[in-house]
């Protein structure tokens, strides 16, 4: 939840949600949103290497079960469908595009506990106070 004086730096935005660029599957309707996920094209255009890719999980992030491939880089998902209904584009940690996706769902982690591998990287634009 943000301060109503920090909303209001965060724009509402149209969200295209287009199919996968690679297979062609449809990736949900079209939403105006403040935060959301990037989509694959996004993830491509705003990350131009698999080093920019990689994602460093927060703390919490590891307590709920991040998997973290090379003991400091995580999954994280996009917004676009995978090759399949239920699964969507993920990174990979060491931040290559997984193109046919995975499934978002709960696993057992180490402890037993039910987790999910991939972690959230929410996005938003924001409008910058004019001086």
């Amino acid at each position: 939840v943000f301060p109503k004086n920090e909303l209001s730096f965060i724009l509402e935005v149209n969200i295209s949600n287009g199919p996968n660029p690679w297979y062609n599957t449809k990736s949900g309707s079209n939403t105006k949103d403040r935060v959301f996920l990037l989509s694959a094209e996004e993830v491509q255009k705003y990350f131009k290497s698999d080093s920019d890719r990689q994602c460093e999980p927060t703390r919490y992030a590891i307590e709920k079960g991040a998997y973290v491939g090379d003991g400091k880089h995580c999954t994280w998902w996009t917004r676009t469908a995978g090759d399949s209904n239920g699964t969507v584009v993920t990174l990979r940690s060491n931040g290559t595009i997984r193109k046919e996706g995975l499934y978002p769902s709960f696993h057992k982690g180490a402890d037993g506990k039910n987790c999910y591998r991939g972690v959230v990287r929410p996005a938003m634009w924001l409008k910058l106070k004019e001086m």
